[in-house]
């Protein structure tokens, strides 16, 4: 079984492809992984998913590029948008995590990482939140990846 296989049957032993897609948990869920990276700890998820709401209802970002302000406009994605940009969130981090460990001089492979966490994943059981994110026991441990 590849990894991706592995990752989808993970999801569908714990009733979570039933729950389908919603803009919002599978956005929280991205931005809380994104937080982690860039070592952000504490309630992580809780602001992950403030976050992913506030997004989700903007109809607009202003942002400053140098002097001028910048306007983008949000659109209803379509399922085109929205398949492509998670594969490609996939493509990214798997180049990413190719490249750190490159650097790392290890001879690990992405399937080897992305392996050992679902392997720690598998020991958290199938008990969801409110939100329909598996929840972790306290006794949980970071898979071991270097």
């Amino acid at each position: 079984m590849t990894s991706t296989q592995r990752i989808v049957e993970w999801n569908r032993e714990r009733g979570l492809l039933e729950q389908g897609y919603n803009s919002e948990r599978e956005s929280a869920f991205i931005l809380e992984e994104l937080y982690e990276l860039l070592g952000f700890k504490g309630d992580v998820k809780g602001y992950a998913r403030r976050m992913a709401t506030n997004w989700l209802i903007a109809d607009s970002f202003h942002w400053r590029a140098g002097s001028i302000y910048k306007n983008i406009r949000k659109q209803k994605p379509t399922d085109q948008d929205i398949l492509d940009g998670l594969a490609d969130l996939i493509v990214f981090a798997t180049g990413a995590m190719a490249k750190k460990l490159h650097e790392m001089g290890s001879l690990l492979t992405p399937d080897d990482i992305l392996n050992r966490v679902m392997d720690a994943n598998d020991l958290k059981g199938s008990k969801v939140d409110e939100k329909g994110k598996i929840i972790k026991s306290d006794d949980s441990e970071q898979p071991k990846l270097v």
